[in-house]
């Protein structure tokens, strides 16, 4: 079995010790992704709608640069720290 670690150049490089994604047996797994741009710049004071939005451009950009898209995801585990933040994560 081939494992393929990536990082694209798409997003902010890792804060640690860890690929955004790898590839192994056919299966993509993207590590959890935070509200930081592909410049660096981290978003902890924006609005939650911000975060949420460049975190799921990260995903994004992870799996594309893996060879493959949202279309394709079967599983997602998402952590909103506030219950009440629900129905604005939905919408976007």
């Amino acid at each position: 079995m081939t494992i393929q670690r990536i990082n694209p150049t798409t997003l902010a490089p890792p804060g640690g010790h860890y690929s955004h994604a790898v590839v192994a047996n056919g299966f993509v797994f993207i590590s959890g992704q935070l509200p930081i741009t592909p410049a660096g710049e981290k978003l902890n004071q924006a609005s939650f709608e911000d975060q949420a939005k460049q975190v799921l451009a990260n995903v994004q950009a992870a799996l594309e640069s893996a060879g493959s898209s949202v279309a394709n995801l079967v599983q997602v585990r998402v952590y909103v720290t506030d219950i009440e933040q629900w129905p604005a994560f939905n919408r976007i």
